[in-house]
């Protein structure tokens, strides 16, 4: 994921096409203001899958669980169920 800095100026004179590349090629854009705080734009979907992570890694026994199966993984440890 890579990240486009833009002024709010630019940002107001190109707002249609600064979203569409937001929507369309998952874009991040980092809005800076003077004297403000810098602003991130990213899509919804995006932010939802970073706030669902946070929310699972939060947690450290499902953060050790993940981690466990994520090393599973990297070793080929599979358990073959029926369906």
């Amino acid at each position: 994921m890579t990240t486009e800095t833009i002024s709010y100026t630019s940002l107001r004179q190109n707002l249609s096409s600064v979203l569409s590349r937001i929507e369309t090629n998952k874009e991040t854009y980092l809005v800076t203001r003077k004297k403000h705080a810098d602003i991130v734009m990213i899509a919804r979907d995006d932010y939802d899958s970073l706030v669902e992570t946070l929310h699972l890694l939060s947690n450290t026994v499902n953060s050790s669980r993940l981690n466990e199966s994520l090393q599973q993984d990297i070793n080929g440890e599979y358990k073959k169920v029926k369906i």
